[in-house]
């Protein structure tokens, strides 16, 4: 499955660009198929999300030089709570990881990201790939 939601339009879930999306199904061919090591194949894909002290640490596969897309401060990430309540939040890189400060008091269960309708969520790996929207149990 190749990832096309940065490439998308809020009015129209089928892209106008088609050539992003089959340059990603060809780099998922040529990394399985005909087993090109050398090609990252995905964008980031969340592994874990850790609460450490007051922070959620969020891991990926695929995460060699994250970044974002447009070189403006991360969005798309939001916290869920035992009630289901959803807020945004504000979130950074650090090394190959995703960084979410908390409130003391907080007490979340999820972390989720481009988790919309239409995103504009702007991660996006090394070989400028993006990462799937996502929702993940926080440990």
């Amino acid at each position: 499955m190749a990832i096309s939601s940065d490439v998308g339009d809020s009015t129209n879930v089928h892209p106008r660009n088609k050539k992003p999306v089959a340059e990603r199904l060809a780099r998922l061919a040529l990394h399985f198929t005909y087993d090109e090591k050398n090609i990252v194949p995905y964008g980031p894909l969340p592994s874990s999300a850790v609460k450490q002290n007051n922070q959620i640490v969020i891991s990926f596969q695929y995460s060699n030089g994250l970044k974002t897309s447009d070189g403006k401060a991360l969005r798309g990430f939001k916290l869920m709570n035992e009630k289901g309540e959803q807020a945004e939040v504000n979130a950074f890189i650090q090394n190959s990881k995703v960084i979410i400060p908390l409130d003391k008091n907080d007490a979340v269960t999820e972390v989720l990201y481009g988790w919309e309708a239409y995103t504009e969520a702007n991660l996006v790996n090394e070989a400028n790939l993006p990462a799937s929207t996502f929702k993940l149990k926080i440990q």
